[in-house]
């Protein structure tokens, strides 16, 4: 098992349900002397996303003369485990159905539905403008701005939950327990693993959301304060807080969805998103960012959407936190999200 982070779910052997190179891949670096294996799940992923090593030249050896045709033997074959799938070699993206998702139809809201391999529902956000952040909130919302996402992307329509996990994974160790309960205990180099070895699965590149990206989809075209509106009496029909959550998460799409179908985006766990955290970056961004990432570096990664602890008076669509990337506890989940072709 993996030194300093039990608790993501990988284990030693891993179980069939991973890929059989990125199984080889993870025993390969867990063999290797105890100053050079990976002290945490992030290691692992920056050690599997490493490019293999460069074979040196074989030494020109002058053939010695023999009456009997020489054999030649075949020079040894090059390995690459991590070769990436997610481009067919003439450089096109592949489209849903060959990614192996499968459309199940179109939500309340009009959008269109699919399904992966483990029975997760992604909905299709559409491209757009929005209002970004809060000149009324904390110092890291401020200031408001508009920014545009020029792609369609797909989203979990809820977070990941635990029987989803242990279906790709085979284990994990969270703080409550129960199939349909969101994942949490769970850092963002661990989530990062799930959906690395979920990609290799079925072929395809899953990633986390950006911060834009979360907030876009968490208003799904609102103003206000909340995906819901500016009263926070309505809370209780749509997120699991500290008000009424009894001090523990509850399973994912029991309150109602945003105008988008999506579920839990406030409460019940937070998610960690793809970029790093910098409370002035709103400051620094340009007037209307184009699919903003977030900066180039930093010390802890972004999370959104707040928790089971909180209370509503703390959370809402613009309200941003941070973590440690090696953080586990028992508030923080993630959900997935792909690049439309």
């Amino acid at each position: 098992m993996l030194s300093g982070e039990p608790p993501i779910g990988v284990l030693e052997p891993l179980p069939e349900t991973v890929p059989a190179t990125i199984r080889a891949a993870v025993q390969a670096a867990l063999s290797q002397r105890k100053e050079k294996r990976p002290r945490d799940a992030a290691a692992l992923l920056a050690m599997l996303e490493a490019p293999p090593p460069k074979e040196e030249a074989p030494l020109e050896v002058e053939p010695v003369p023999t009456p009997a045709v020489q054999s030649r033997t075949p020079p040894p074959r090059r390995v690459q485990l991590l070769t990436s799938p997610f481009r067919s070699r003439r450089g096109r993206r592949p489209t849903a159905e060959q990614r192996g998702l499968t459309k199940v139809g179109k939500n309340a809201s009009g959008l269109e539905v699919l399904q992966n391999s483990v029975g997760m529902h992604l909905v299709r956000i559409p491209p757009g403008e929005f209002r970004m952040g809060d000149d009324e909130g904390d110092p890291d919302q401020r200031p408001a701005h508009r920014v545009m996402l020029s792609r369609a992307f797909l989203l979990g329509e809820a977070p990941v939950t635990q029987a989803e996990y242990e279906a790709v994974m085979g284990t994990c160790s969270c703080r409550f327990r129960g199939p349909l309960l969101p994942v949490e205990n769970v850092s963002w180099g661990g989530a990062m693993l799930f959906l690395r070895f979920l990609g290799r699965r079925e072929g395809v590149s899953y990633r986390l959301p950006t911060e834009a990206e979360w907030e876009y989809a968490c208003r799904a075209g609102s103003l206000t304060r909340w995906p819901w509106g500016d009263d926070p009496k309505l809370a209780d029909g749509y997120a699991w807080v500290a008000d009424n959550s009894n001090g523990s998460t509850h399973g994912v799409r029991e309150k109602r969805p945003n105008a988008w179908g999506l579920y839990d985006m406030i409460g019940n766990t937070s998610e960690w998103c793809a970029d790093w955290y910098h409370e002035r970056e709103y400051e620094r961004s340009p007037t209307t960012p184009i699919d903003p990432a977030g900066p180039a570096t930093g010390a802890k990664r972004v999370i959104r959407g707040g928790t089971w602890n909180t209370l509503i008076q703390g959370l809402g669509s613009p309200t941003r936190g941070m973590e440690m990337p090696s953080s586990i506890n028992g508030y923080t989940g993630f959900r997935v999200a792909m690049t439309c072709p």
